[in-house]
């Protein structure tokens, strides 16, 4: 009994595995260290970051992403640490965002992005041994919302001249 079940372990194991490592989003672990040093990441996470090729395991997260040197990367740094402080004494996932972190655009700028992450602790002996981030880039609908606002402020105020 206890090696079929073991067996069946071994093999949901490599299922997940292979489906979260070819899932259409992006998925990253980290270890809970103060460094927040990266495990492992799939290949949507090196396509969505815009570094496919680039090695980042056991690199600490904000040395091999890190964030523009505004206001607006810090406040994400911040809340991630946070957010990864709190998983740790309640061992409960968390929904954080829409942070704005940009991305390196190539010619020593930064794009802007903004994330919108799903946070789960990885608890093993009943301690949070890693964190898993799913993200979703957000950047689209975080600009067509501010658009949409312009717009009708715009409006708002071309009809009070128009009023007068």
């Amino acid at each position: 009994m206890k090696d079929s079940v073991e067996k069946a372990q071994e093999t949901i194991g490599d299922v997940l595995f292979d489906g979260i490592s070819q899932a259409p989003f992006a998925v990253l672990l980290f270890k809970s260290d103060d460094d927040l040093t990266i495990i492992w990441r799939n290949d949507a996470h090196a396509k969505m970051s815009d570094s496919i090729g680039r090695d980042v395991h056991d690199y600490p997260l904000f040395e091999a992403f890190p964030p523009s040197e505004d206001t607006a990367g810090a406040e994400a740094k911040d809340a991630i640490f946070a957010c990864v402080e709190r998983i740790r004494g309640s061992g409960t996932s968390e929904n954080i965002g829409p942070y704005r972190f940009d991305l390196p655009d190539g010619a020593g700028g930064f794009m802007e992005h903004h994330w919108q992450m799903t946070m789960s602790p990885i608890v093993r002996d009943g301690s949070v041994v890693a964190v898993m981030q799913v993200a979703e880039d957000v950047t689209k609908a975080v600009l067509s919302a501010r658009v949409e606002e312009s717009l009708k402020r715009a409006a708002s105020k071309t009809a009070s001249v128009c009023f007068f």
